[in-house]
């Protein structure tokens, strides 16, 4: 796998150990980003995943948190993800910042937003298909409609049991992605 580019470090993960478990990012074509450009996207395979992860923990015995790198990680298919049965999760919205190339580009109507009702779909989706043993979920930033936080698999039947009262009780606007978060 390609290593020679740089590796991002989030700012909530200063303190993270980070283990690089794919390179680059599947999508690539965000606007408000330009931390992968010219850099192909692969994924490492399981037992490649495994012996980093063991290795790290070889080196960095005290490490507390880790952070699975780069780009998208959430891109591995479920049946990955669920193989890795992660200690953290988290789940964010796509917020276009003013100033940003993105928020131009909704602006002009060549990107347009997941409506409220969409965005619920998809978290609801998300959820569905972990398969988790023992992992924290949170969707609880600012971007996220609905703040949720849940233990798996203890607490799944229950996030998406408030995630399917949400999206039946019709207050989730269909055609837009509502009101902006106060604060990112």
């Amino acid at each position: 796998m390609q290593r020679n580019h740089s590796l991002f470090r989030p700012p909530a993960e200063a303190y993270s150990l980070i283990i690089r478990i794919a390179n680059g990012c599947p999508w690539n074509q965000c606007t408000f980003c330009g931390m992968y450009k010219g850099v192909q996207c692969s994924f490492q395979s399981l037992e490649e995943i495994e012996h980093s992860i063991s290795m790290a923990w070889k080196e960095y015995p005290q490490a507390r948190r880790v952070f699975l790198a780069d780009g998208d990680v959430m891109a591995l298919p479920f049946n990955k993800l669920n193989m890795m049965q992660p200690r953290l999760l988290s789940a964010l919205r796509v917020i276009p910042i003013p100033g940003t190339e993105l928020c131009d580009e909704e602006q002009s109507g060549r990107f347009n937003q997941l409506t409220e009702f969409q965005a619920v779909e998809e978290l609801r989706t998300m959820v569905q298909g972990l398969e988790l043993e023992s992992t924290v979920f949170r969707a609880n930033h600012s971007s996220n409609i609905l703040p949720m936080e849940g233990r798996f698999p203890k607490d799944k039947g229950r996030l998406l049991a408030e995630l399917d009262a949400l999206l039946a009780s019709g207050s989730l606007d269909p055609e837009s992605p509502g009101p902006p978060p106060l604060s990112l």
